[in-house]
């Protein structure tokens, strides 16, 4: 296979171009591996390219998002003077067909050395023998589409407030902190067959619907609050008036009372100076 190597500038490689334009399309060195072994012609189609034969096609971006496989002890590999010493024993025991065999340097002081999030030390060539696998298998890492990082974020959102509005007390708190969890636990599920579900802006999303609605929560709470604290402030004032006008009519009525029996005791005097004998 023949084909371009650059993997770009990027500290660590997660992507990775098929085809670069310069006049005619150039293709990576990954790319023709797969092709070659697919036995495909391959034609440029806008912006993806178009792998056919005469009973299969299929089409693929120009970047891929590569799926990587870990680390040099998941690959099988064979020291070329231990192959040639297995050759010359018994060629028959090395069985290749149906298999990509890359023949490089994989000592980490002889390549160009990458990093990839699984491996901070990965021979570059080894970066385009995880693009052909990709590629043959068809499990390259593919980004969800816009409606359904919209569809995830919207999702996010309304459960929280679902769950808010029918849930109370601690096990809403629970059930709310789990959510987070198991939508972690769902993006990895669906990362093994090949799909990225978003993370930040969903779990942003539910978040931002968590403060608005504890705010909510407690602006409605603090409003009750004063409501009720004025509802007993006019309360009280109104039994404080209350208390006032009681008194005010007592101190009429011991006033009206201190009157009369005045009138009484001088009713009375006057009666008894009528009724005392003469000296």
């Amino acid at each position: 296979a023949l084909g371009f190597s650059n993997l770009g500038e990027d500290a660590v490689i997660r992507t990775i171009p098929l085809a670069a334009q310069s006049g005619d399309s150039l293709y990576s060195f990954g790319f023709q591996m797969a092709r070659l072994f697919l036995d495909m012609d391959v034609s440029p189609a806008g912006h993806r390219l178009k792998l056919t034969r005469d009973d299969a096609s299929q089409t693929l971006p120009r970047t891929i998002r590569l799926n990587h496989f870990g680390s040099l002890d998941n690959v099988s590999s064979i020291g070329f003077l231990e192959l040639l010493r297995a050759y010359e024993r018994w060629p028959q025991a090395l069985e290749f067909s149906g298999k990509i065999v890359l023949v490089a340097a994989t000592s980490p002081s002889l390549p160009v050395i990458k990093a990839t999030p699984l491996n901070d030390k990965l021979p570059a060539a080894l970066i385009h023998l995880t693009a052909a696998e990709n590629i043959i298998n068809g499990t390259w890492l593919k980004d969800a589409p816009v409606w359904m990082r919209l569809a995830f974020t919207l999702l996010l959102t309304v459960v929280f407030c679902g769950l808010h509005t029918l849930l109370a007390g601690r096990l809403r708190r629970i059930v709310l902190l789990l959510m987070p969890v198991l939508y972690f636990v769902c993006a990895i599920a669906v990362f093994h067959v090949g799909w990225v579900l978003p993370l930040f802006f969903p779990l942003l999303a539910y978040a931002a619907a968590g403060i608005l609605t504890y705010w909510q929560d407690h602006r409605l709470g603090r409003r009750a609050i004063l409501q009720e604290s004025r509802q007993i402030q006019d309360e009280l004032e109104s039994r404080q008036r209350a208390l006032e006008e009681a008194q005010q009519r007592m101190a009429e009525v011991e006033t009206q009372l201190a009157a009369e029996m005045d009138e009484k005791e001088a009713l009375y005097d006057a009666v008894k100076a009528f009724y005392a004998p003469a000296g």
